[in-house]
């Protein structure tokens, strides 16, 4: 039986997260901020560690790190991007861990498309579950957990046609 589901779009300093029942329901959506400007194991466990939430989680979503050939990423922040979801894996080890490339899960479709589209699916309470504060790594992370719901078949999640 599928338990809580948390959905992630890792970040050093913030991180988009959604936390979701069993049946593809948003339960609460916030973006998690770590203060500072360190970077290494200190830093992704900070980071990690302001995540407020049990560890009781039973799937762990992430989204994965995806280099573009036509973009110029610099590879010590992926590799610190790393380190966050080693600390994330370790925190909640217990779960099953998923993860999508942004290429899997939105493809090219733009952040602001991709928030609207998502408040399109979602209810009124769930909408309300959204921190005023959240910023686009939170609808990312809304985004992320969507399409693993789709994955697994949830009916509300399904696309369109």
């Amino acid at each position: 039986m599928l338990g809580t589901v948390l959905s992630i779009d890792p970040g050093l300093r913030k991180c988009g997260c959604a936390l979701w029942f069993p049946d593809g329901t948003l339960r609460r959506a916030w973006t998690a901020r770590a203060s500072g400007s360190g970077r290494g194991p200190s830093a992704w466990v900070k980071m990690v560690d302001s995540i407020k939430i049990a560890p009781d989680v039973s799937v762990l979503v992430c989204e994965q790190m995806q280099v573009y050939r036509e973009q110029r990423t610099n590879a010590d922040d992926l590799l610190e991007l790393t380190g966050v979801l080693g600390a994330l894996s370790w925190r909640f080890k217990g779960a099953e861990l998923a993860g999508f490339k942004p290429a899997e899960w939105k493809g090219q479709v733009p952040k602001r498309v991709m928030r609207t589209r998502l408040k399109e699916r979602l209810t009124a309470e769930e909408l309300s579950a959204v921190d005023s504060k959240a910023t686009h790594d939170t609808w990312d992370a809304i985004g992320i957990g969507a399409y693993y719901f789709r994955k697994k078949g949830v009916e509300r999640w399904q696309r369109r046609r």
